[in-house]
């Protein structure tokens, strides 16, 4: 479940509408998760991600999100290599998805 403040500040961000936030998409998750629906980011005022999961999306607003309609697609490595040096300060481990620790953290 999405908190109510972290899908505020998404909508916030993306303007009220899904479709101007990026797609993340997961692929073969390499820290052993089972595949999930992948994730929809945009940034803040200050250029800081805000990440909700496509799915909890969905179950939460009934939107039917499809990847081709967001701004762009980017797969979670090239996520987490734009973001490394800032990963670095705000995720506990490097064996952890680091989308789902910052999902976790926001409030």
């Amino acid at each position: 479940m999405i908190k109510q403040n972290s899908l505020y500040f998404f909508l916030q961000a993306v303007k009220g509408d899904w479709r101007n936030a990026i797609f993340i998409e997961c692929g073969t998750c390499p820290y052993g998760y089972s595949l999930c629906g992948g994730y929809l980011l945009a940034m803040d005022s200050e250029g800081r991600p805000l990440l909700v999961s496509a799915d909890e999306f969905r179950k939460q607003t009934n939107e039917d999100i499809q990847k081709e309609e967001c701004r762009s697609i980017w797969k979670r490595s090239d996520f987490e290599t734009l973001y490394s040096l800032w990963l670095i300060w705000q995720t506990d481990s490097v064996r952890e998805c680091s989308v789902l620790q910052l999902i976790q953290k926001q409030t």
